[in-house]
């Protein structure tokens, strides 16, 4: 066999492998103190980095987000002003975060603001 078509070859059988291992460490995850844990393929969490429990909230709550599909396209706002605004808050008490990840189809990040 020639060199070039042994190259080929080599090639042709290492490409699944490669591709494999990209998406497989694309995956992983370095685990943050104040993240909630992550799940491969399913994830709903809820987390709040500022305000203990038992913080008055306020009457009002105001939610903004961005969409991910499948790693490939992303839109949205997920702003603290675009919460507030949606929720017609002026004055903000307290902010969560939520996320809904299904594998690497979809993914939704939003931002949860509480306030008068």
């Amino acid at each position: 066999m020639n060199p070039s078509k042994r190259l080929s070859l080599v090639f042709w059988k290492t490409l699944p492998a490669i591709l494999l291992l990209s998406l497989v460490t694309g995956c992983i995850v370095v685990q943050s103190q104040y993240g909630p844990p992550t799940g491969l393929f399913f994830q709903r969490t809820t987390m709040n980095h500022a305000f203990p429990k038992g913080t008055d909230l306020g009457s009002r709550v105001g939610t903004a987000c961005v969409q991910s599909y499948a790693w490939l396209y992303s839109n949205g706002e997920a702003g603290v002003r675009a919460a507030a605004a949606e929720g017609g808050i002026t004055t903000i008490r307290a902010v969560d975060y939520s996320i809904l990840r299904y594998f690497i189809f979809y993914e939704e990040t939003c931002t949860i603001v509480y306030g008068d």
